[in-house]
């Protein structure tokens, strides 16, 4: 048996084993991700009344690899209790700063995803730290 070379195929095309991805070109309904027997799509399984993961045997994968389709990375979001950064107004000099949050499923969280403004790293917040306070007209503080 060969090797299966699925994780070297995620890494060259920049994603993670299992992570979620859309593929441009495709409806922006369908979500899929690679495993270890290949592209698979998500569904809905309306016996189990839960979402599945389907392999796929179609062009999809084969227009991925061939360069004729390229992927479109979703935005990470945590899991539930994990750490993100973000940012932070201090009121005191009105200046946008940063500071870790533990993700909590709540309406809080849920809007700062929306903004975009969910990092993995502090690191990742400093850098879109100027472009959001220049966006917002106010000074930042790192």
């Amino acid at each position: 048996m060969s090797k299966n070379i699925l994780p070297e195929i995620a890494k060259m095309l920049d994603v993670e084993m299992y992570e979620k991805f859309k593929i441009e070109g495709m409806s922006s309904d369908l979500v899929f991700r690679i495993g270890v027997d290949g592209l698979e799509m998500e569904r809905f399984d309306y016996a189990e009344d839960d979402r599945i993961w389907v392999t796929l045997a179609s062009c999809n994968f084969v227009d991925l690899l061939t360069g004729k389709a390229k992927i479109v990375k979703l935005p990470w979001k945590p899991k539930e209790g994990e750490t993100y950064w973000t940012f932070i107004l201090y009121d005191s000099d009105i200046r946008l700063g940063i500071e870790p949050h533990e993700w909590l499923d709540d309406i809080f969280d849920f809007a700062l995803f929306k903004a975009g403004w969910i990092y993995r790293s502090y690191e990742e917040a400093e850098t879109a730290l100027p472009a959001v306070a220049k966006a917002m007209n106010i000074e930042y503080k790192i």
